[in-house]
């Protein structure tokens, strides 16, 4: 049994009990809640470190997962540089080993995986980002779609 959060790794559930799931590979516990005619209804996710979270059960379908696709890490190249998405919030791209990394102001440093030349997207969350550019093909920006925000960032200059 696993479970997801969208855009997120995948992690492994274990039974401590019929209806409390744990992480593997964390502290966190998952406590089943069931209605009255026994059908799971809600996860409540239990940690350590925060208030507890409840995860209640949808019909919604399962989100798409974007399908990582093949482009010549030689296009990698114009993407470099940084780009400010909000005074003092910079996003900096850069290569390395033929892979594109995203590094935000104050976070760890991403891979980036692409989805098309221009559109890449995250495994460790649920975002994606794509290269904005010019009529002569110059990189002039990004985009960030993130938590239903698409979020522009202007290609800042290199000194």
């Amino acid at each position: 049994l696993f479970v997801q959060r969208a855009g997120g790794a995948k992690r492994e559930l274990l039974a401590a009990s019929p209806d409390e799931l744990y992480l593997a590979d964390r502290p966190t516990r998952l406590l089943v809640r069931r209605g009255p005619d026994g059908r799971v209804e809600a996860l409540r996710g239990v940690d350590r470190i925060g208030p507890a979270q409840v995860f209640r059960r949808t019909g919604k379908p399962l989100p798409r997962l974007p399908r990582e696709v093949h482009v010549d890490p030689a296009v990698f190249g114009a993407y470099v540089g940084r780009y400010e998405l909000s005074p003092g919030f910079i996003i900096t791209i850069l290569v390395r080993d033929g892979r594109l990394f995203s590094q935000a102001t104050g976070q760890e440093e991403v891979e980036l995986f692409p989805e098309s030349e221009t559109r890449f997207f995250l495994k460790v969350v649920d975002a994606q980002v794509e290269f904005l550019k010019d009529p002569a093909g110059r990189v002039t920006g990004l985009v960030l779609d993130q938590g239903g925000m698409k979020m522009p960032a202007r290609r800042l200059k290199t000194p």
